[in-house]
């Protein structure tokens, strides 16, 4: 055994190491408060960034009615909530709640971390999707490689809880302030886009019912995934071309020109816009361009100042003539239905899923917000060649197919079998909208 003293000094040592890092971790953590409080806007910060937001909104906003909305009262009813907001994010949720009293997908604001390029739009993941489908939140899909998928979430699985919340008052909760946007649908993709909803890299517990209804509770990280523009084509069996793309942008129209030549001599052709949010008006004429022999309206663009913009299609070296079915669904949106709604009403394609978005109104340019967030503001109103307005009411397929649990648990893609029945020239059955076929 050491000697006493040498073991009263190391008690000594140890007892003043112990208590040296008790002061520097009361110190850093003493610091990290303040770092985090350093970043809080102040009241009259908030209040500055609250007036700019309404008052650009007031100036810029494509209906001088603000859709029916007395936009003077949202200010009154809202800038108490704003004055007495204990934090940033209970700020921005009080600022979202006003903007999306408007009714308007298009119309957002988004804090500095949410804010990205709208080519490149950031997100919060967890490597998996929920919809809400034959009245259950069940998983839509699991994206591949991530950690949902090595601990067995499969599409077709019922989401039961989030946090050891029930999933009920979870969708409850955030319906108080998603739940306003240009359709029932689009709200409904906006609240269920946000349940697994926090900061990158944190962790949330979920609970799930398997195929067997059997529980499993997996604990899964968020991370922060960017979305860029991408297109796939490739040929199907029976000569069918495929052409997938995530959006309308000159690096999609481009890929576009090398996906109809490298399809021209099909039979058929899908064009799948179902996950699909829309894009540039002009991206989309371009695209059209190689589905029409000649020069075609895409509708009219109007501003607040009566302004009209009018894309049209452009003659092309190499035009597909063959016959084209368009798979769409609630994620299909603004410059998505834009296209979809031009090649149904010239009778070009036969539209086949489930009755799109209905949010297609047109943003010009991004507004920077005094903290450095970021608010879009619809400032042109769109109606298709034939006069049609399509805001609020979307795109009706000509085939209507519903989405049902048992086929993602089986694997079955019901839109995409029938778009190759179509094809193929095999009679399907499915529940048509009311004057059409």
């Amino acid at each position: 055994m050491p000697p006493l003293r040498l073991r009263l000094f190391t008690v000594a040592a140890f007892a003043f190491l112990l208590l040296t890092f008790i002061i520097l971790s009361g110190e850093a953590q003493t610091r990290k408060e303040a770092d985090d409080a350093s970043l809080q806007l102040t009241v009259k910060e908030r209040v500055s960034v609250f007036e700019d937001t309404w008052q650009t909104i007031y100036e810029r906003y494509y209906d001088p009615h603000f859709n029916g909305v007395d936009w003077k009262q949202e200010h009154d009813d809202y800038l108490p909530l704003i004055e007495k907001a204990q934090n940033n994010d209970e700020f921005y949720r009080a600022l979202k709640a006003m903007v999306s009293s408007l009714h308007d997908a298009h119309t957002r604001v988004f804090s500095p971390d949410e804010k990205s390029d709208w080519e490149r739009p950031k997100f919060i993941s967890v490597g998996i999707t929920v919809h809400k489908i034959e009245d259950e939140p069940a998983v839509f899909s699991v994206e591949r490689g991530s950690q949902a998928e090595k601990l067995g979430i499969k599409p077709g699985y019922i989401l039961t809880a989030v946090n050891d919340q029930p999933i009920n008052d979870v969708i409850a909760r955030l319906q108080t302030i998603y739940n306003n946007s240009s359709t029932e649908r689009s709200s409904e993709l906006r609240v269920y886009s946000k349940i697994f909803y926090g900061k990158k890299d944190t962790t949330v517990k979920a609970d799930f019912l398997d195929a067997d209804g059997q529980k499993l509770s997996v604990t899964l990280k968020r991370y922060e995934e960017y979305t860029s523009p991408q297109l796939i084509y490739h040929k199907l069996p029976g000569n069918i071309g495929y052409v997938e793309f995530n959006g309308f942008w000159p690096e999609t129209a481009t890929e576009f020109e090398h996906a109809i030549k490298a399809l021209h001599d099909t039979h058929g052709l899908i064009i799948d816009l179902r996950e699909n949010g829309g894009g540039a008006a002009f991206s989309a004429a371009q695209m059209a361009s190689y589905l029409f022999p000649k020069q075609t309206s895409l509708g009219k663009f109007t501003g607040r100042n009566g302004k009209v913009i009018e894309p049209k299609t452009e003659p092309v070296d190499k035009t597909y003539l063959g016959q084209v079915v368009v798979l769409i669904s609630e994620e299909s949106g603004s410059g998505a239905e834009v296209f979809a709604a031009t090649l149904q009403e010239q009778g070009r394609v036969s539209v086949i899923g489930h009755p799109s978005c209905g949010c297609v109104l047109g943003i010009n340019r991004r507004h920077t917000l005094p903290d450095g967030g970021a608010l879009d503001v619809s400032e042109v109103d769109y109606h298709t060649a034939m006069g049609t307005r399509l805001e609020g009411v979307g795109v009706m397929p000509n085939l209507i197919t519903d989405l049902r649990i048992s086929d993602l648990l089986a694997g079955r893609d019901a839109a995409m079998d029938m778009a190759l029945s179509k094809l193929r020239g095999i009679v399907v059955t499915a529940n048509p909208p009311s004057g059409q076929q």
